[in-house]
């Protein structure tokens, strides 16, 4: 039981490291971002019991890194751990289908889009649809780059992830 518990916690930490820095490693190119893809594949190869406390630490750590700004943070602490749950949900129901993984992701982009002006508008800070509108040429490369990044990459990293992280066992809870 110790040991499955280490490994559990291993896992939580690798994936965490993974979001950070594929976070931070991407940061230079505008309007393109990992994180949902990482954590679509990730929850798919370990789980979203191993990758849900991977993404929380995730949302904790990118205020230290990035300018802190309380509707972001609000946001992350929402909208990451919602795709964990999707994620998981869609791989019940798909398996291993890389389209229904790079739809999800551009079903993730187009709800982060449209959660940033709604939760800008309940604090008070920006109207709902100027900010939506202004958010299009944002949002258009993310959900593209996500769907087409997915699509890509979800055979591959899940195959690596499950091969070489968990011995070859496949998925394991």
């Amino acid at each position: 039981m110790i040991k499955g518990i280490a490994k559990d916690i291993a896992i939580s930490a690798m994936t965490a490291a993974l979001l950070v820095c594929g976070k931070l490693v991407i940061s230079f190119i505008p309007n393109v971002e990992v994180i949902t893809p990482l954590i679509i594949i990730a929850t798919c190869a370990f789980g979203y019991k191993r990758v849900l406390p991977a993404v929380l630490v995730f949302c904790l750590l990118d205020n230290f890194l990035y300018t802190f700004y309380y509707i972001v943070t609000i946001q992350y602490f929402i909208h990451w751990p919602l795709l964990c749950v999707l994620s998981e949900v869609t791989f019940r129901i798909f398996r291993e289908n890389s389209l229904a993984f790079a739809f999800l992701a551009l079903v993730s982009a187009l709800l982060f889009w449209v959660e940033t002006p709604a939760l800008h508008h309940i604090f008070k800070v920006t109207l709902f649809l100027p900010t939506l509108i202004s958010g299009i040429p944002f949002m258009l490369p993310m959900a593209i780059g996500g769907f087409i990044f997915t699509l890509l990459a979800y055979r591959p990293l899940y195959g690596v992830l499950t091969r070489q992280v968990l011995g070859g066992l496949g998925r394991q809870r």
